[in-house]
């Protein structure tokens, strides 16, 4: 595996990824009625992402949704989580007309671009596919996207930048196997760390990850997903709105994500939780990363103990920062027509 740091463009190839496409005349409608954020007037150039809730307003799903054309949505989110949640939407499809399809033939790659990698390096000419323009894809701002005009088997979206293993400009390219091979194909540790290196990227970004480990522990705002773009609070009505919208009207949020780092390797999984002192219900890791000599991870924290000396498994934290303002909730709210990075 490249080290991303010496690397000025790296392609990652996203193992732990999977490619669901919605179809149908009701496919709007449908979805609308399921995510968290408003699909109405969604364009193929403006991907977003959204919430899947349980009817208690807790996250079984946060899908990048990249609007396809005629009214259909593509959803990327983690491989392991994507059979329950295929199976708990189909539950309410009945009598709508739209289909899920799992693409099986179509994978993610991750463009990681350091300082001084502003063009593409020869070494991924044979894994760029021909049909997009590097120099338009590079132009885009963050959750834009670009399809191939010959159809819609292959996007390049504009990602959240990366700050660590070091500053990043970052890009998400779905595109057909045969188009995007090359780096990091395969099993084995080059998946792994790829993948890896990705989330690492998305913690420190202040983009949450909701798998297996973590389903049905969030409230949407808890992780933030008003500051990155993930939920309206104008749209209808969808499973746990209710619950979701008497917290932010209210002013009822009491946690919050933040970011933190580990000086020494742990070993740390999602649900670990954070103490202050002899309190053990400070917070919960909500993703961690292996980064240098420590650990970087994302965690939900009480509000009232921002300022306290958090530490996990004995191991003292270090706070960092995230790259958006963490508002007061009950002055938040956003949509897709507004820019939450």
């Amino acid at each position: 595996m490249q080290d991303l740091q010496t690397q000025p463009t790296t392609l990652l190839r996203l193992e732990s990824l999977a490619i669901v496409d919605a179809r149908g005349a009701d496919a709007v409608a449908f979805l609308q009625g399921q995510l968290s954020n408003d699909l109405a007037g969604a364009e193929p150039t403006r991907a977003f992402l959204a919430g899947y809730c349980n009817p208690k307003g807790r996250l079984l799903g946060l899908p990048l949704v990249i609007p396809l054309s005629g009214g259909a949505f593509r959803l990327v989110l983690p491989a392991e989580i994507v059979d329950g949640l295929l199976q708990r939407l189909r539950m309410f499809v009945m009598r709508a007309d739209v289909t899920f399809e799992q693409r099986t033939g179509l994978s993610c790659r991750g463009l990681w671009m350091s300082p001084g990698g502003e063009t593409l390096k020869e070494s991924l000419t044979d894994e760029w596919p021909a049909s997009l323009d590097p120099s338009a894809v590079l132009a885009t701002t963050v959750l834009d996207v670009i399809t191939d005009a010959s159809g819609d088997d292959t996007q390049m979206l504009r990602w959240h930048d990366a700050q660590a293993p070091a500053p990043a400009k970052r890009y998400l390219l779905v595109a057909p196997d045969s188009a995007s091979a090359g780096e990091g194909d395969g099993d084995g540790e080059d998946s792994v760390s790829a993948d890896r290196q990705w989330r690492l990227g998305d913690i420190s970004a202040g983009i949450p990850r909701i798998g297996a480990d973590n389903r049905e522990a969030f409230v949407p705002q808890m992780v933030n997903l008003q500051h990155i773009g993930g939920l309206s609070f104008r749209k209808g009505c969808y499973p746990g709105q209710e619950i979701v919208a008497r917290m932010h009207y209210l002013g009822k949020l009491k946690r919050h994500m933040s970011r933190f780092r580990t000086a020494t390797p742990l070993a740390v999984e999602p649900g670990a939780a954070l103490q202050a002192g002899d309190d053990t219900d400070v917070g919960i890791v909500v993703d961690a990363v292996p980064s240098g000599a420590g650990v970087e991870l994302l965690a939900v924290v009480k509000i009232d103990r921002d300022g306290d000396s958090l530490s996990l498994q004995g191991t003292p934290l270090e706070r960092l920062d995230l790259p958006y303002a963490l508002a007061a909730e009950a002055a938040t709210d956003c949509d897709l027509a507004g820019d939450s990075t």
